[in-house]
C-alpha cells in the first residue's frame, strides 16, 4: 500500500513538472544545518530552559529544608513576595540605578560612535585607542588566569 501511494505521488509530480527527488533534496538541505546546531541547542535547553521551568514549577510549592516540594502553595508565595518591603526596596533601587546609568551610557556610546565616524585626519588614531580597550582587557584577563594556573607561583 505504501509503495503504491509513493508511486502515485511520483507519477502526479512528474505530470505537474516537478520531480519527486527535488523535494526530498530540498528538505535534506534544511536538515543538515539543524544537525550541526543540535548539540548546542541541547546544551542550551538543558542549562537554560530546564532550570527556568523547574524554578517556575517550584515557585508554586512550599519546600522542605532539602528544597523538595512539600505542599502546594498556589499563588500565596507570589502574594507574600509582592507585599514585602524588601521587594519594594529592591524595585526602587533597581529603577533608580537604571534611570541614573542608562541615559548617560547611551549618550556616551552615541557620542563615541559619532566621533569614530568623522572624517578627520587623526581618526585612525582614535579608532585604534577606542578598540585598544577591548584587546587590553582580554590580554589582562589572560595574564591573570595564566598566573593563577602557573605551577611556580601557585595562584590556585
Amino acid at each position: 500500500m505504501e509503495f503504491q501511494i509513493t508511486e502515485n505521488m511520483e507519477r502526479e509530480n512528474k505530470k505537474n513538472g516537478r520531480a519527486y527527488g527535488k523535494a526530498i533534496k530540498a528538505a535534506g538541505s534544511y536538515v543538515e544545518p539543524l544537525l550541526y546546531i543540535l548539540p548546542s541547542l541541547l546544551i542550551f535547553c538543558v542549562f537554560i530552559f530546564y532550570p527556568v521551568f523547574k524554578t517556575i514549577y517550584l515557585s508554586f510549592y512550599y519546600t522542605d529544608l532539602n528544597g523538595d516540594p512539600s505542599s502546594f502553595a498556589g499563588l500565596e508565595n507570589y502574594a507574600e513576595f509582592f507585599k514585602g518591603a524588601v521587594f519594594r526596596n529592591s524595585l526602587y533601587v533597581s529603577l533608580k540605578f537604571v534611570l541614573l546609568t542608562v541615559p548617560g551610557t547611551v549618550a556616551a556610546a552615541l557620542f563615541l560612535a559619532l566621533l569614530g565616524n568623522l572624517g578627520l585626519k587623526t581618526i585612525s588614531l582614535f579608532r585604534t585607542m577606542f578598540s585598544m580597550t577591548i584587546s587590553v582587557s582580554v590580554a589582562t584577563a589572560s595574564t591573570i588566569w595564566m598566573l593563577l594556573y602557573h605551577p611556580r607561583y601557585r595562584g590556585l
